[in-house]
């Protein structure tokens, strides 16, 4: 798929979208335009705004609200958070948990700025629980193996946690009542005039989304059927 416009792309994305879609995303882009002249920044939600109000990024992926009103937000992908611990926490083996049991534990989050941080502050703090912020790093994988030693508990994007549970390394678990889903949304200052790459970023973006819960409702289903 060709044009004769200027191939040239810079996207934001969060870290949690950074860390699990988007190269499979730029891959498939890259295939439509062979030629394509990308720059990616990967940062938190905080940052791919400012980024995106100065015109340092065309468009972006972001797992947190945008809170700019000159910012066009569009929910674009799925998303599921759980709770995760190490294998001699507590809850290392249950399916879920009461909210009331998050008191007092220690949370190993992501930097303010997040995305991933805010929701889970926003839901402990809508139930007023109490909790320690033990650790703050912006890097997944910190913050995975602190949570797999034993340092406390995070909130944090099933997609990157399913090798380490696969393995028995660390346990996820939902929160019973309060599903933690949200969505990923494609960020871009209103009224942009989108090019054809941009318009092809948008489409991959819809497509692996699509293919993502078409996937997700088979397994969910098989499951079913398996338990039946």
């Amino acid at each position: 798929r060709q044009s004769s416009e200027n191939k040239y792309i810079r996207v934001g994305a969060t870290v949690t979208v950074g860390s699990s879609v988007l190269s499979e995303i730029m891959k498939r882009l890259n295939e439509a335009y062979p030629v394509l002249d990308s720059h990616v920044f990967i940062g938190n939600t905080h940052e791919i705004e400012a980024r995106i109000l100065n015109g340092e990024l065309d468009i972006g992926l972001v797992e947190g609200k945008i809170s700019n009103d000159k910012i066009e937000s569009l929910a674009a992908m799925d998303d599921y958070m759980v709770i995760v611990c190490g294998r001699n926490h507590r809850f290392f083996g249950r399916e879920a948990i009461k909210i009331d049991e998050l008191r007092g534990e220690n949370f190993i989050f992501r930097e303010n700025g997040s995305g991933t941080r805010a929701q889970a502050e926003e839901l402990l703090n809508k139930y007023n629980i109490p909790f320690k912020s033990s650790w703050e790093c912006s890097n997944i994988e910190s913050i995975k193996q602190a949570v797999v030693d034993g340092h406390g508990i995070s909130a944090i994007s099933e997609r990157l946690v399913h090798k380490e549970c696969a393995e028995g390394l660390m346990w996820a678990c939902n929160v019973d009542g309060h599903p933690m889903q949200r969505n990923f949304s494609l960020v871009a200052i209103k009224n942009k005039i989108f090019t054809d790459v941009l318009s092809s970023f948008q489409e991959i973006v819809y497509a692996y989304a699509e293919n993502e819960r078409a996937k997700r409702h088979i397994d969910s289903h098989t499951h079913l059927i398996t338990l039946s």
